[in-house]
């Protein structure tokens, strides 16, 4: 079953009248306006629900591996590629978010003057 719905998406995602038809039971859904000032903030939410379950079992997987103490090429490479794999997307992520909105970050109540602040 979920195998059919991923390859449906995916179909969807390539051919728009499979998207349109896919689309069609959803229709019917209210749409609402989103605030789009907590756009970041969501996307961070997203990112962090959504990735770090998926990326427990895999970096258990290189710990266990780093830890038999076999250095070999599949341990090296497993490394390699989730390293690469999670910052590349992070990359793009923090590129694209280069441009934050005016009046981020908000301003942080606290001494009206900085001489009353404490020294760093």
């Amino acid at each position: 079953m979920g195998l059919t719905l991923l390859v449906m998406i995916g179909l969807g995602l390539i051919f728009p009248p499979v998207e349109r038809l896919l689309e069609r039971p959803f229709a019917r859904i209210p749409q609402r306006q989103v605030n789009k000032e907590g756009r970041a903030f969501v996307l961070g939410l997203g990112l962090g629900l959504l990735y770090v379950p998926c990326a427990g079992p895999v970096l258990a997987a290189i710990t266990v591996a780093g830890a038999r103490g076999e250095l070999s090429l599949k341990v090296v490479a497993l490394t390699v590629s989730f390293a690469v794999g999670t910052a590349v997307p992070l990359l793009i992520f923090a590129l694209a978010g280069r441009e934050s909105p005016s009046g981020w970050p908000p301003s942080v109540p606290g001494p009206a003057n900085s001489a009353s602040a404490p020294a760093c």
